[in-house]
């Protein structure tokens, strides 16, 4: 057969950059199946107690050359394989957990120091030709920037990890809050990608660590108050921008902290809510609000109880989406604007993100509600609501694989409106930072 070559670039990049994949020298016509792989990747989308297994990922789809003797992944279609449609980055995103954990997973650290600080995974693209003959690429997905410094911060009041990049001089900064999966993983692959596009980041644990609460149930407003004024008195901080970034129920802290801080500069909300729903003790209601401030529980919606009683009929009918109707059955029982939060004392812009499919709860709807508060306020900043087609719950950092979409979801349509998503929220903080 003729010589063939295979080009993916950038051969380094930062996790949140698009790869370009792309094949030459094949025969007009000629089938080649492209597969990636990689080893014990973090799942930013995954439970983050799962992030210590050790198992290989994968990925393959099969081509047809064009005219030219090449296959482009930004240009050509698959005729078959784990995603449909033309992208480059696609072997990234449909990556999937091809096999049982080659040892197993050990306990999640509840200690901050024990957790590690991945830098990023390498993948190899692999092209089998079809006489059998393969050619192979690498590539290093990073999440950091090098010349990134880490720091762990307890004893303080909250419990965070902070990622600073050079130079020295004052930047802004952004106080990063995950979501009901608790802990820090997550948070802190967010916080070091935006360290790594020239803020200062602040990966805040609210539960799940040791010196945080177990549950998230009745957190306190002012641990993100404290993480803000810590951040103010660092000298390579702009105090004066400071802004705060969450994600589903993170998001809901965000907004409910923005709400009371006004040192906080601005703040971007992913499938957030505006309102206080009830806690949670591990995956039951707890009866209590999820948030205090100066020690009362905020005005809260709480579950019904007769929608409790019907969950497991709900679910067993539609479990990738039994949630969404339990917080919807919950939003339409309470009058909104008595547990929203004071969103008009937000002291400058807001944006807020969500998939209009959202499976876990009705972040559409919620972000509608919150920019209906600000105009009804006559809110004097930019506040904005984007919404994504095609996208579910998990909408946050692009090109990231996602094991758990719902049934019925579109992998690539999900891949479009994260990279959206995420190019609007870094878009926002670089203009109202």
């Amino acid at each position: 057969m003729s010589a063939a070559s295979l080009v993916v670039a950038p051969v380094g990049a930062l996790a949140d950059e698009p790869l370009s994949v792309r094949l030459e020298g094949l025969a007009a016509g000629e089938r080649v199946t492209l597969r990636a792989e990689t080893d014990d990747l973090f799942c930013v989308n995954g439970d983050p107690r799962r992030s210590y297994d050790l198992r290989r990922w994968t990925s393959g789809a099969t081509f047809a050359a064009a005219a030219d003797g090449s296959v482009d992944l930004d240009r050509d279609v698959p005729l078959a394989g784990d995603w449909h449609a033309a992208c480059g980055s696609a072997p990234l995103y449909a990556l999937r957990p091809r096999d049982e954990p080659r040892r197993a997973s050990p306990r999640a650290p509840h200690v901050l120091g024990a957790v590690p600080v991945p830098d990023g995974y390498a993948v190899r693209i692999i092209a089998v030709r079809a006489d059998g003959s393969e050619l192979a690429a690498c590539c290093t997905r990073r999440y950091a920037v090098a010349g990134t410094t880490v720091r762990d911060v307890a004893g303080e009041g909250f419990v965070a990890r902070y990622f600073s990049p050079a130079p020295d001089e004052p930047h802004p900064a952004v106080i990063v809050l995950s979501g009901s999966d608790g802990r820090i993983e997550k948070a802190q692959i967010i916080a070091s990608l935006f360290a790594a596009h020239g803020f200062r980041a602040l990966a805040v644990c609210y539960f799940g660590l040791n010196g945080t609460a177990r549950f998230l149930d009745r957190i306190p407003l002012e641990i993100v108050e404290r993480a803000c004024a810590w951040l103010s008195e660092r000298p390579e901080v702009d105090a004066r921008r400071i802004g705060v970034f969450g994600r589903s129920k993170g998001g809901e802290l965000a907004l409910a902290a923005a709400s009371r801080i006004p040192a906080l500069a601005c703040v971007a909300a992913n499938a957030a809510s505006p309102l206080c729903y009830e806690g949670l003790r591990g995956s039951l209601p707890s009866r209590h609000a999820s948030w205090t401030w100066r020690g009362t529980e905020l005005p809260c919606a709480k579950i019904p109880l007769a929608a409790l009683a019907r969950t497991p009929f709900v679910r067993a009918r539609r479990p990738d989406s039994f949630t969404a109707w339990l917080y919807g059955e919950t939003l339409g029982r309470v009058a909104f604007d008595e547990v929203r939060f004071p969103l008009e004392h937000i002291s400058g812009p807001v944006l807020l993100t969500s998939s209009v499919g959202d499976e876990v709860w009705p972040a559409s709807l919620h972000g509608d509600l919150a920019m209906g508060a600000l105009d009804a306020a006559g809110f004097p900043h930019v506040h904005e609501h984007r919404r994504y087609e095609g996208g579910c719950h998990t909408l946050t950092v692009p090109f990231q694989p996602a094991p758990a979409l719902p049934a019925g979801t579109d992998l690539d349509a999900w891949a479009a409106a994260t990279q959206a998503a995420w190019h609007d929220t870094l878009s926002f903080f670089e203009e109202h930072l």
